[in-house]
């Protein structure tokens, strides 16, 4: 009977390493995961914060080029319009000369 209890005790004492190891091995492992949670995480960070600071440059370019197509339209608009004036000033003056005489 005392070898049937310490068999029995024998088979409890091996199923708690075995149980001991199993936990030990799963806290590994999920200190394993954790870390390569961390790791893409930080990997997507990076990336994104790489992407966002390309998209600004490109933004900031693509405004900047706006604004010079702006700036040319504007000293062309102008030119025209002083091209117009030019042409059209003594017109002008004497209709707008008429339309004062004619009140």
């Amino acid at each position: 009977m005392e070898q049937l209890i310490k068999k029995i005790i024998d088979i409890e004492n091996d199923a708690q390493d075995i149980v001991k190891a199993a936990q030990e091995a799963r806290d590994r492992f999920d200190q394993d995961i954790a870390g390569k949670v961390a790791a893409l995480q930080e990997g997507i960070a990076l990336e994104a914060d790489k992407k966002i600071t390309q998209m600004e440059a490109l933004e900031a370019d693509l405004a900047k080029q706006r604004t010079e197509e702006i700036k040319n339209e504007i000293v062309r608009k102008s030119k025209e319009f002083d091209a117009l004036y030019e042409k059209n000033r003594q017109a002008w003056a004497d209709q707008i000369f008429e339309n004062i005489l004619r009140r």
